[in-house]
């Protein structure tokens, strides 16, 4: 799905040198084709309720409306920390009974990010996530608009980043945070030069007699 997304966002941007507009629409169409293409494992994941991420995902909207607005708090609901101490929402929600959430065995415990963020910090905490990863993804597009091999990049990161957090702790991962420590690279000569531009003109508005004849 992801090299079928990097094909067609290749023709669009580098051969048909078309903007991607982010607003509603294009989520909602990218939503749509994303489903498409993973539609027996979304039946598979979350509509059996004995499965992990469909029981996280279940009680992570229960946790949220219980503890509403600011949820449980810390390493109480699909963190790493919330596994290792192990939470006392588990016991209640009855965890241990589900294959790969056991104390002994918890393979899913942590393989979970937008349930984790419900849980732990409730409706307030989740609208404050999606505000940062739109403002995220907003100026990672709005950086590398004028390079459209930068535009690619930011774009393809931007769809499987988002959409992986669906299904995985993916903004969780050591990976993920590699990956965006990478991304101002995308615009660092860019940024560079419109600096050494600004400060050229700051000079010459300065020391005019200075400028060569």
């Amino acid at each position: 799905m992801y090299v079928l997304g990097y094909v067609g966002l290749y023709y669009l941007i580098v051969v048909k040198n078309y903007h991607i507009r982010f607003n509603w629409k294009t989520v909602l169409l990218a939503a749509a084709v994303l489903y498409i293409f993973s539609a027996d494992q979304v039946d598979l994941y979350f509509n059996n309720p004995d499965n992990a991420r469909a029981r996280f995902l279940r009680f992570g909207f229960f946790t949220m409306e219980r503890f509403f607005p600011f949820g449980a708090g810390f390493a109480t609901y699909g963190t790493d920390a919330a596994v290792v101490y192990y939470s006392r929402l588990y016991n209640q929600y009855r965890f241990p009974l589900v294959w790969g959430l056991s104390p002994s065995y918890p393979i899913f415990a942590h393989d979970t990010y937008w349930p984790a963020i419900m849980g732990q910090f409730g409706a307030f905490g989740l609208v404050v996530m999606i505000l940062i990863l739109v403002c995220l993804c907003l100026d990672i597009i709005k950086k590398s608009k004028c390079d459209k091999y930068a535009y690619l990049a930011g774009m393809f990161i931007i769809i499987t980043q988002v959409s992986s957090s669906i299904a995985t702790a993916t903004f969780f991962h050591f990976v993920t945070l590699g990956l965006f420590f990478l991304v101002p690279l995308l615009f660092e000569e860019k940024e560079t030069t419109n600096e050494s531009r600004e400060n050229d003109e700051t000079s010459n508005r300065l020391h005019p007699n200075l400028q060569p004849g």
